[in-house]
């Protein structure tokens, strides 16, 4: 019995070798996960150039005769370095994804398909053989381990990635996507601020309107407003993203290769040895 269903077992771990089920999966996963990391990568680069610009906003005025100088978007300081911190987190986010589904389409490569395959209906012959005993009882732990091995490179990604799109689908997503969206209405809000005027972008129409000391610092006072909202947000967007590239590969792979470890115990020659027959007393 155990050794059909080991025979069962290893048919279907050839027939997903060949398939591109499991590949195709990871792929999809990757591509979804990758676009939803740069569109929040993008959100993050903008706010940061909204802040940049505001922080170099420098205003120089005469009153009496004295020169006056003074820089409003200096109190942005604080805020400007969270936003460069998630800036670099999400580009290590989408730059994490992207080896990852590098090393997928890897771990798919025609060849190690047909390595794969090949070892696995060897060893289903020499069980099979066993099973009739057509052949003498043959070692088939080396080579079930090595195929352990060929197994736990091909599949781990996949399972990785299947995993993790579960975990995400009932856990992540939702938030990821409500706090992008949330991030995105206030950069747009921020940007609102000061209208545009003669076609010119508002972070320029800023600048113009430097010349007027007390409206600056009042639009940057809005701009600090609008753009302290985001904190909150950053913040539980650093979280998910470490969350989701990081912690959930990591815990997933953890457990592949307690799985293939725990495999390597059981050998196969051990298992399927028949007792020989009791003499007749």
């Amino acid at each position: 019995m155990r050794n059909r269903l080991m025979l069962v077992l290893l048919a279907f771990l050839l027939i997903l070798n060949l398939t591109h089920y499991a590949d195709r999966a990871g792929d999809n996963y990757f591509d979804k996960s990758l676009k939803n990391a740069a569109v929040t990568f993008a959100v993050a680069r903008v706010l940061n150039g909204i802040l940049s610009v505001i922080q170099h906003v420098e205003v120089a005025a005469t009153p009496a005769g004295v020169g006056l100088s003074a820089a409003p978007g200096q109190i942005l300081d604080p805020l400007n370095d969270m936003v460069e911190q998630f800036s670099t987190v999400m580009l290590m986010a989408t730059v994490s994804l992207a080896i990852q589904k590098l090393l997928l389409a890897f771990s798919g490569w025609w060849g190690a398909k047909i390595v794969i395959a090949s070892l696995l209906l060897l060893l289903m012959t020499l069980l099979v053989l066993d099973h009739f005993k057509i052949a003498g009882q043959v070692n088939k732990d080396t080579l079930y381990k090595f195929i352990l091995l060929l197994l736990f490179v091909r599949f781990a990604l996949p399972f990785v990635a299947i995993s993790s799109s579960i975990v995400e689908a009932l856990f992540l997503n939702a938030p990821i996507q409500a706090k992008t969206a949330k991030l995105q209405l206030i950069e747009q809000s921020a940007a609102a601020v000061i209208e545009a005027d003669d076609g010119m972008k508002w972070h320029e129409n800023l600048i113009t309107s430097g010349k007027n000391l007390i409206n600056v610092k009042k639009n940057v006072a809005l701009l600090k407003e609008k753009l302290t909202q985001s904190i909150s947000t950053i913040i539980d967007l650093i979280a998910l993203f470490i969350i989701q590239t990081i912690l959930l590969p990591l815990a997933f792979l953890y457990l592949a290769l307690k799985l293939v470890k725990g495999l390597f115990g059981y050998g196969l020659s051990t298992a399927y040895h028949r007792l020989p027959p009791t003499s007749a007393a």
